[in-house]
């Protein structure tokens, strides 16, 4: 990130505790809070957006799984379902953050400031998580998810080391994009050219829009020397 210095291992250690420690105390927070911050209204509604397809996907599996336990007595489902739980709670916690966290990385923030906001974001997804506080089909109360150390253990990891993986650096495709055509003296129009697609195509990878097929976010990938990955939006990235 431009600006400060990133902030020592200790230090994010010790906002890390403090996250764990006063999460049920802290209000999530609202849209008018990160308007404030510089996200534009449009783009968290687009997060809120997809945030909500990635529950509905969750939910999806998780009525799959009740489905395959049918035959399992209610008092024992949470212990038989726990380890998939896990899985599939832990996989949204990655995504959802992740949503986030990229359009904070594309506004260029100062890293301590950028930092900041990523534990608030991983405070407000571990609340959100520590039960479950969104509605589930199944009807089953997942409320003692929240005194299971291995569930509890799993999430806080998940976010942890993705917050510790933006902290690190991780570049938005703007950063990478721009960054390619200031050393190489070009416009996205010639990039564009140099990977043999429209400019459009490289302008929605930026806003993390996929218009394109992935074997040619590869060939880009190639041009610009990074990951594909790295190009994707993070609901593709990772699949």
């Amino acid at each position: 990130m431009a600006g400060d210095s990133p902030r020592s291992a200790p230090a994010l250690e010790s906002l890390w505790k403090t996250l764990e420690r006063d999460w049920k105390r802290c209000e999530a927070p609202r849209y008018a809070d990160f308007q404030s911050m510089s996200l534009p209204l449009r783009t968290l509604k687009d997060i809120e957006r997809r945030k909500d397809d990635l529950r509905e996907e969750l939910d999806s599996a998780i009525l799959h799984l009740w489905g395959q336990l049918a035959m399992v007595p209610d008092s024992l489902k949470l212990l038989s379902a726990g380890p998939r739980l896990r899985e599939l709670f832990g996989a949204y916690a990655y995504e959802a953050l992740d949503i986030e966290a990229k359009e904070w990385a594309g506004l260029d923030l100062p890293s301590a400031q950028f930092e900041a906001r990523l534990v608030e974001i991983g405070n407000a997804l571990v609340r959100s998580l520590l039960p479950p506080q969104f509605r589930l089909t199944v009807g089953y109360s997942l409320a003692a998810l929240e005194y299971d150390s291995e569930y509890r253990s799993h999430i806080i990891g998940v976010v942890q080391s993705r917050i510790e993986y933006w902290r690190k650096g991780a570049r938005s495709v703007k950063q990478i994009t721009r960054e390619y055509c200031e050393a190489k003296g070009i416009t996205i129009a010639q990039l564009a050219h140099q990977c043999s697609v429209d400019q459009s195509v490289i302008y929605g990878l930026e806003r993390g829009e996929l218009k394109c097929s992935v074997q040619t976010v590869n060939s880009i990938a190639g041009v610009l020397g990074c990951d594909a990955a790295d190009l994707l939006p993070p609901e593709k990235a990772h699949t």
